[in-house]
């Protein structure tokens, strides 16, 4: 009896959490080459790519295009006004994807760094991506929040996703 209690319990969590999806290589440069648009353009204070890259839920939740473009220029307004500087973005590691919802979607690693008095301010960062047409297009939600809230956010992320905490920044004194 314990036996069958076990392999229900495990049969659930199966289905409860999808398998891992292997990202074709043309879907991961695509997936790449889209994000390294979207943070070089950060970089470059345009605005309006950014928000035309984010995913279409969370633009629709900041209250569509012209807000969520306002928002995310405050977001580059307060940093500079706090004297930080954005020095460079990496797009790093593919570390992990899942289909859910007639989407791909999947986890890629980064890193942030950022002059601040004193030193440099290095963020690993987590970026969730997001296609809908096989890995050809895609958008992106910069993620980093506590996984419980980003899910509740976005309740469509698979369950097999590996979301994980912001990690706190590390300061480089200069």
């Amino acid at each position: 009896m314990k036996s069958m209690h076990a392999f229900l319990l495990l049969a659930a969590s199966m289905a409860a959490t999808p398998p891992a999806f292997n990202l074709p290589e043309s879907a991961a440069r695509a997936l790449r080459q889209q994000l390294e648009q979207m943070t070089d353009a950060a970089l470059r204070e345009d605005d309006d790519t950014v928000v035309r890259a984010m995913y279409p839920r969370v633009v629709q939740a900041m209250g569509g295009t012209a807000q969520a473009r306002r928002q995310v220029e405050a977001a580059r307004l307060g940093v500079k006004s706090d004297g930080a500087t954005v020095l460079s973005s990496k797009v790093g590691a593919i570390r992990g994807c899942a289909k859910a919802r007639k989407q791909i979607q999947c986890v890629v690693e980064g890193t942030l760094v950022m002059r601040v008095a004193g030193g440099r301010l290095h963020v690993e960062t987590d970026t969730v991506a997001f296609s809908g047409d096989g890995g050809a297009n895609w958008t992106f939600f910069a993620g980093g929040q506590d996984p419980a809230a980003l899910r509740a956010a976005l309740p469509e992320l698979s369950l097999s996703l590996p979301l994980r905490p912001r990690s706190p920044p590390k300061f480089e004194r200069e």
